[in-house]
């Protein structure tokens, strides 16, 4: 888990790599890798994008990173 202060620098420099034309799917991978939970990415979409809570959270529902939970939740199984 990052403290509030790698969170926050984490943010920056995902923002400014959106800002360069980083996948947004790459960027989810990246902060799952680092630590951050669904909710978290979650957070962190509506604050790197704008959008709505709704938005992003299919955003993340529909990444690769957290496609093994979305499938969990809907009673799938993991590839």
């Amino acid at each position: 888990m990052l403290s509030k202060e790698q969170h926050a620098e984490f943010l920056a420099n995902a923002k400014r790599e959106l800002d360069a034309g980083v996948d947004v799917d790459v960027l989810i991978e990246s902060m799952k890798t680092n630590g951050f939970t669904p909710v978290d990415c979650i957070r962190a979409i509506i604050d790197l994008v704008g959008c709505s809570l709704a938005e992003a959270t299919e955003t993340i529902a529909s990444s690769p990173a957290w496609r093994e939970l979305h499938r969990r939740a809907r009673g799938g199984t993991a590839l």
